[in-house]
């Protein structure tokens, strides 16, 4: 059968088949002959159309927007040529083909135009949402076009009251000037001499950039010196807002200046807002982000990242660390002898059998002055998670016997070896005794007292003392 005497339907059933085995030259060839005969399908122009844009080659792209053309002038309400067309054209990069890009949304318009609902209409609405290389580039930020102008107004102007003055002219003369509008609000909103102490942030951000990290910089570090306490976490989230408080203010600021100039048009300056050239009013353009106004944007972010992972370190590092003790227990105690016998003894024997192995425990006899005999017991170690409530275990294990009646509790001073200290005075039996337990991240223990006429001030001294004689930071 001759071409000219094939049918249309013979023809694209053809070209789809060689499309289908990737014979596209083929597919080619049987449409081109076809339309060369001077007869008219829709079909066959999007067969052709399909055969080049499959090449996935610029050229044949070209081929292919021609082929979908030529049969739209023959049939424009062709619904599979123009969402084929449209397909093309919005999946074509932007930067290479921007008209060819820029004609895909009036064809997906009109392919909902003709066949609303319909699977083209949803095919394209897929393509339209989807990632890929076919978006055009966003135009500068709002925030940096407005502070651009803002800068390039006060350079030029003699003194700030002039620019203000110079802007609302300006302003008044081209209403239809967004850029113009915008700045003539942002003006007026510095003109107020509180808001005016804010313009060094907007006039030097890169300054104002490093000032910034350095503080909060300062104080993550101030974090870490000062401990984990809830005071200094406060004092530091306090700092952090203190310092942060300018930028926010100035970003309140500028974003009620834009809004106050109108409508606004998204988030961005579309290119069609004279940022890309001089604007009819005499606005200067907004030159492109180089490299360099990246890498300085970054920077105080970047520090202050660096900041935050050494602290991170720093602190995990001294959390980790505790006091290495070396533990001697000294001949004589407060002019009381070292003693392995007597029922103190036996007492700071039993408390010991439940400390860990690096437990120890020595007792001293009574002679006289109020004191009925000393016992301390204690281990050393890695205790880098103790925590100030280790000292109340005293107190909450004698809480449950009914025999034993705890008459005072406090907080006396650590002295030089630190953590933390709680002593108790109870009474069992008809005799009083007193238990000051202490505990660090290298050590925890009690020191046992026995004498009914000592007080608080006698108890607290003689249980630091006992401790400090017996314990002897080794320095690392």
């Amino acid at each position: 059968m001759q071409v000219n005497e094939e049918s249309a339907e013979d023809v694209r059933g053809r070209a789809r088949e060689f499309i289908q085995l990737g014979r596209l030259e083929e597919a080619r060839g049987v449409a081109n002959a076809f339309i060369e005969a001077e007869r008219l399908d829709a079909g066959v122009f999007l067969a052709l159309g399909e055969a080049h844009a499959a090449e996935d080659d610029d050229e044949h792209d070209d081929l292919a927007e021609r082929a979908y053309q030529r049969g739209l002038e023959a049939f424009p309400d062709d619904i599979e040529l123009l969402t084929a067309y449209a397909r093309l054209c919005l999946t074509t990069d932007f930067n290479e083909r921007p008209r060819r890009f820029d004609r895909g949304p009036a064809l997906a318009a009109r392919v909902r135009e003709l066949a609303p609902d319909s699977a083209h209409v949803l095919s394209l609405a897929s393509v339209q949402r989807g990632p890929g290389r076919n978006r055009p580039p966003r135009g500068p930020s709002s925030y940096r076009v407005q502070t651009l102008d803002l800068k390039w107004a006060l350079e030029r102007a003699t003194d700030r009251a002039v620019a203000i003055e110079e802007s609302r002219v300006a302003a008044a003369a081209h209403p239809a000037d967004v850029r113009r509008q915008v700045l003539a609000h942002t003006l007026a909103a510095f003109e107020r001499p509180v808001v005016a102490r804010l313009l060094p942030i907007v006039l030097r951000p890169r300054a104002y950039g490093l000032v910034h990290a350095a503080c909060l910089i300062a104080l993550l570090v101030g974090r870490v010196w000062w401990g984990n306490s809830a005071g200094a976490l406060g004092l530091v989230l306090v700092g952090i807002l203190v310092v942060s408080l300018p930028r926010f203010a100035v970003q309140r600021v500028l974003r009620k200046a834009r809004c106050a100039a109108g409508p606004w048009p998204g988030g961005d300056f579309a290119p069609g807002m004279a940022t890309d050239g001089v604007s009819e009013s005499g606005l200067p353009p907004v030159p492109a982000l180089t490299g360099r106004d990246i890498a300085a944007s970054l920077a105080p972010l970047a520090l202050v990242t660096v900041a935050v992972v050494a602290t991170a370190a720093w602190s995990w590092s001294l959390a980790r660390q505790y006091p290495r003790y070396e533990v001697s227990a000294p001949a004589t105690l407060a002019g009381m002898p070292l003693t392995s016998d007597g029922p103190l003894a036996e007492l700071a024997r039993t408390g010991a059998s439940t400390m860990p192995e690096e437990s120890f425990h020595f007792a001293y006899d009574p002679v006289g002055d109020g004191v009925e005999g000393i016992a301390v017991v204690g281990s050393t170690g890695d205790l880098h998670d103790a925590r100030a409530e280790m000292v109340d275990l005293p107190r909450v294990a004698v809480a449950g016997s009914p025999d034993v009646h705890v008459s005072e509790v406090w907080r006396p001073d650590p002295g030089t070896l630190g953590g933390w200290v709680q002593c108790l005075s109870s009474e069992s039996g008809g005799e009083i005794l007193h238990n000051c337990a202490w505990a660090d991240k290298g050590s925890f223990g009690y020191v046992l007292l026995r004498g009914p006429a000592l007080d608080r001030d006698r108890v607290s001294d003689l249980a630091r003392t006992a401790r400090e004689a017996v314990l002897h930071r080794i320095d690392d």
